[in-house]
């Protein structure tokens, strides 16, 4: 998987693009970037990268991330009113 196909499986799962990004910062949101040939997986909170995990292949770094963010979306579900 890379970066194209997780965007676009995260989609059709019904993310947002404000609940993560890939290759720019997003504050309050689960980040993948790549910096000097690392790809490093991170949630980004008032400028703060926290949680930051590296990857030297970037499968590896779109399968953690993808990971991460189901199990988040069962802790941290949208309540509608």
């Amino acid at each position: 998987m890379d970066t194209l196909d997780l965007d676009a499986r995260l989609r059709e799962m019904g993310f947002q693009p404000g609940d993560y990004s890939i290759g720019r910062e997003l504050d309050n949101a689960l980040i993948l970037l790549s910096e000097d040939r690392v790809w490093k997986v991170f949630f980004f909170e008032h400028g703060r990268r926290l949680e930051e995990s590296l990857f030297g292949a970037e499968a590896d770094a779109c399968k953690h991330m993808l990971e991460k963010i189901l199990s988040w979306a069962g802790k941290y579900t949208k309540r509608t009113s």
